[in-house]
This record gives structure tokens, C-alpha cells and sequence, in this order.
């Protein structure tokens, strides 16, 4: 056989070389029919997806984690902002009263959005597309020398093949449609049975089950809720504190008129620092922190201070710390503000479905918790101090008992003390 035939055959076995090679490095979006589920078409898909990854950029613009709010809320609120620039002004607060709104009138279009969200925050060389309303591409990631690659996520709650495929019809365009982990296989058998191959070779896994988006958006809502509702709950805190103080002092017959007044003028000032507080949060970090643990640690803080400043003041100043009332009613305070807090947040959150009554319901709560809060809280300690220093309580009990004797004795006195009579003609 001549030279030049081996060169010819060389040649051409090399350009099939590095054709297969230019293959698998640059696979297409579409897979041939009846080839789409061998396992040579399965490495090759993953082999790209590596090369892919690996020559892709991070987009600087995502959010980044951790936050001082929910990592959920906040992907929903910089999704948002991306979409509806106009409508929300850029405003982080606009983008979480627009999370309320639309999860009472239209839940599958914010499931929608956290889809894509949440996608981008577990694949962070994908990125939103630049115009928010695309009608075909929701996501795209950019190679290098490359076209870029786009997706559309799909979520539907029935997960139905059926819609999904009509979908794939209607997105043709996208190379990959993405739909939740639970839905992929029944959508593929679905496409596989109607001879469609090549739509079967674009679905991909989003990342999530569909429950896991479900349960995530409540919880987005939720926590949108809370923020929002955060005020009425400080305030039922405060008035269920203040509540708690004259109730105990009424029982125990240590409410005059004068003590009335006095508890008056305490209880208004709780409130303002309570509600002064939350309004502070409300300032500062855009109100990400109302109604979150690290929010109400700090108005509880802040009312703890407030309320023990007035104990030491009641107790004698540094004659507090030798009294037994004085930790009572401390720890009854602490003790009303955590519970009236924590159980008013998470009922307001529980209750964010009902709209105008979840504000009522959290603060109402925060009354009730703070009130047997403060009881259970004075109680708790009294035994306590039964049990650790008996003899301060012996100690106050007797204190007590002469205060009592020595009122006693006064009223006595006046009652012995002859009446001096006087004409009336004088």
C-alpha cells in the first residue's frame, strides 16, 4: 500500500479524534435520539458540567451569607429587587411587605421566584438573566469561549408531567428546565413513553424537593410576618410585665392609691422603652432584625435594665441586693419579658395566615406570657430562696411582721387618744 494512503488514514483518524474530544468538552444541549440515557452520553454530560464549573465566574452581586436574617427571606428580597426595580425602589422593607401581600393572593408565583433564588444560592456560577421578564430563560451560566448556557425553573405544586411537558413545548429554547428532585424522574418517564427524547435530556434536577421549597417559602413568610409585627409584640410584653406587677401587688394588699399612681408611672415608662426599642431595630440594618432571637434579646435587654433600674430604686439602692423581694421581682421581670416576647413572636408568625389578626393574636399573647411569666418567674425564685438562704427570707418576714406591728400600734393610738369637745357656739 503506498505512503501517502497511511497518511491519508492518519490524518482523518486524527480529525475524528479530536471531533470526539471537542464532544465531550463541548456537549450539546440537545441529545441525540435514542443515545440520551447511555452511559457514554452520562459521563459526557457530567465530564462538561466539570469543564463548565471550572471555567465559569461568580457573579459579585449575590447576597452573601451568613446574615443577620433569615437566609431564606433574604435570596427572596434580593430576587425581588432584581425583578421589580421599579415597583419596590430598591427598598429591602418594599420587598418584604411585597413577600406578604403575594403569598395571600399569588403563592405560586413567589414559589416560583424562591426556586430560582434558591437554585442560585447552591449553584453560584449560575446567574439571573438580565431582563426579569424572559420569557424562556429564568438562568445562564457563562463559558469562556463558550455560548452561554441557560435554564428555566419550572415548579408546579400538582407535579404533573403532563403540564410540565407542555411547558418544555412552549420553552424550547432553554437547554436545561429545571424542575424540583421529585418531579424529574416521573417527568422523564412521562417523556420518555411519548418518544421525546430530547426534552427527557433537558430536565434537570433544580436541587430541592418540592416540599422543602414549600416549607421554605412559609417560613420566608413567616419571618416577613414577624418583622412586621414585631412592635405589637413588644408592646404586649411591657403591658403583660406591668400587668404582672400590680396584679402581685394587689393580691398581696400592698396597693394603695399612691402605690397606683406610682406603678402608673412605671408601666408607661417600660412601654416607651419597649416600644422605643423596636422602633430603634426598625431604623437600623433596614429592620432585619425585628422579630428575630438577636432583636428580642436586645428590647428584653433593654427592658430588663429599665425595670431593674426601678427595683434598686424602690429596694434603697445598694439595700436591693440584701432583700429577697428585690431578686423576686427581678427574675420575675426577666422571666415576663423572654416569655412574652418568645411567645408572642412565634404565635404572630403561626398566625401570619390570617392577615389583620396576626398582630392581635401576637400582642394579645405577649400579654397572657408576660403576665404568667412574671408569677411563675417571682414564685420560682421565691422557692429558691427557701431553699439557698432561708434566713433572708426570715429576715424580711420579720422585718414585715414589726412594720405591721408598728402601724398597727400607731392606729391604736389614735384610736385611745381622748376627743376634745367643743361647743358649737365658739
Amino acid at each position: 500500500m503506498p505512503r501517502s494512503s497511511f497518511v491519508v488514514r492518519g490524518i482523518v483518524a486524527l480529525g475524528l479524534t479530536v471531533d470526539a474530544s471537542s464532544a465531550i468538552a463541548q456537549p450539546s444541549p440537545y441529545v441525540p435520539l435514542g443515545t440520551w440515557e447511555s452511559p457514554t452520553v452520562r459521563w459526557s454530560n457530567r465530564l462538561a458540567e466539570a469543564l463548565e464549573l471550572r471555567r465559569a465566574t461568580v457573579d459579585p452581586a449575590r447576597p452573601p451569607a451568613p446574615s443577620l436574617q433569615l437566609r431564606t427571606l433574604q435570596l427572596l428580597e434580593d430576587a425581588l429587587l432584581r425583578k421589580h426595580p421599579r415597583l419596590l425602589e430598591g427598598s429591602r422593607i418594599k420587598a418584604r411587605e411585597f413577600v406578604l401581600r403575594r403569598y395571600q393572593h399569588n403563592p405560586a408565583q413567589l414559589r416560583g421566584i424562591l426556586a430560582e433564588a434558591i437554585f442560585l444560592d447552591r449553584n453560584a456560577h449560575w446567574r439571573y438573566v438580565a431582563k426579569p421578564n424572559a420569557p424562556q430563560h429564568d438562568v445562564y451560566l457563562l463559558r469562556p469561549g463558550l455560548p452561554p448556557l441557560n435554564g428555566q425553573v419550572k415548579v408546579h405544586a400538582s407535579g404533573d408531567p403532563s403540564v410540565y411537558a407542555r411547558d418544555m413545548i412552549a420553552d424550547y429554547r432553554a437547554h436545561r428546565f429545571l424542575v424540583p428532585d421529585d418531579h424529574v424522574e416521573p417527568l422523564r418517564e412521562h417523556l420518555r413513553q411519548a418518544g421525546r427524547f430530547r426534552d427527557a435530556g433537558r430536565v434537570f434536577r433544580a436541587g430541592f424537593t418540592h416540599d422543602e421549597l414549600q416549607a421554605r417559602c412559609t417560613g420566608a413568610f413567616r419571618a416577613a410576618a414577624r418583622e412586621k409585627h414585631a412592635g405589637f409584640v413588644s408592646l404586649g410584653m411591657a403591658f403583660g410585665l406591668s400587668a404582672g406587677d400590680v396584679a402581685w401587688d394587689a393580691l398581696h394588699g400592698r396597693l394603695d392609691t399612691t402605690q397606683a399612681v406610682y406603678r402608673l408611672l412605671r408601666s408607661g415608662s417600660l412601654v416607651a422603652v419597649g416600644v422605643g426599642t423596636d422602633q430603634a431595630l426598625r431604623l437600623s440594618y433596614g429592620g432585619v432584625l425585628r422579630g428575630t432571637l438577636r432583636g428580642n434579646a436586645l428590647v428584653a435587654a433593654a427592658v430588663a435594665v429599665a425595670e431593674i433600674g426601678w427595683l434598686i430604686h424602690e429596694h434603697g439602692w445598694c439595700q436591693a441586693f440584701y432583700q429577697p423581694s428585690f431578686y423576686e421581682a427581678a427574675v420575675g421581670g426577666v422571666s415576663a419579658t423572654a416569655l412574652g416576647l418568645g411567645v408572642g413572636t412565634l404565635l404572630t408568625g403561626l398566625a401570619a395566615e390570617t392577615g389583620p389578626w396576626a398582630p392581635v393574636i401576637g400582642g394579645g399573647a405577649g400579654v397572657l406570657a408576660g403576665t404568667a411569666g412574671y408569677f411563675g418567674g417571682r414564685a420560682a425564685t421565691r422557692w429558691a430562696l427557701e431553699v439557698l438562704a432561708p434566713e433572708m427570707l426570715r429576715k424580711q418576714e420579720r422585718l414585715w411582721v414589726e412594720n405591721a406591728r408598728q402601724v398597727i400600734q400607731a392606729q391604736l393610738t389614735r384610736a385611745q387618744a381622748p376627743i376634745e369637745w367643743r361647743s358649737p357656739l365658739r
